[in-house]
């Protein structure tokens, strides 16, 4: 959050501009820096557990790894573009801090509540009051229509 807003807080912005290489380049390497430490420390991690589980040949494994790893590039080009907007270190933390509390808590409670409005659960009473009745009408049937039913449905049985 703070590679571009450290260097302008601290000071050392006109420093890097002499440098000759493109702020942007220089940004974008520390960005990329940032990202393989945590990649790597993550796929070490992640090894580590895959070795001692002994799942490292399940293709779950490897599913999950490719996830990790896509959700650090959705993470990188998040901070990318909330550093590109070159705020202050306090301002792209607290809108950082504000996308994640969107993603992981408010938008994943908010596709609930519409799946549920969309596709209301069957009260667990009714539920069972219905499997009841059923039960109760098949019982209510006369032998011969079951066995008959049951002959139909299993004839290896009759």
């Amino acid at each position: 959050y703070n590679v571009w807003s450290a260097e302008k807080e601290g000071g050392t912005l006109p420093l890097l501009l002499v440098q000759g290489a493109p702020l942007r380049q220089i940004i974008g390497l520390r960005l990329a820096l940032r990202f393989l430490i945590a990649a790597l420390l993550g796929l070490l991690l992640l090894l580590a557990g895959a070795i001692v589980n002994h799942v490292l040949g399940d293709v779950r494994w490897w599913w999950f790894t490719a996830g990790f790893l896509a959700y650090l590039l959705c993470w990188l080009g998040i901070i990318a573009f909330v550093v590109s907007l070159q705020k202050a270190s306090g301002v792209s933390a607290l809108t950082l801090a504000s996308v994640w509390i969107v993603l992981c808590l408010l938008l994943p409670s908010v596709l609930n509540g519409v799946v549920h409005m969309a596709h209301p659960m069957v009260v667990k009473s009714e539920l069972s009051a219905a499997v009841q009745k059923a039960n109760a009408e098949a019982w209510a049937l006369p032998k011969e229509v079951k066995v008959d039913s049951f002959k139909k449905l299993s004839p290896q049985y009759a």
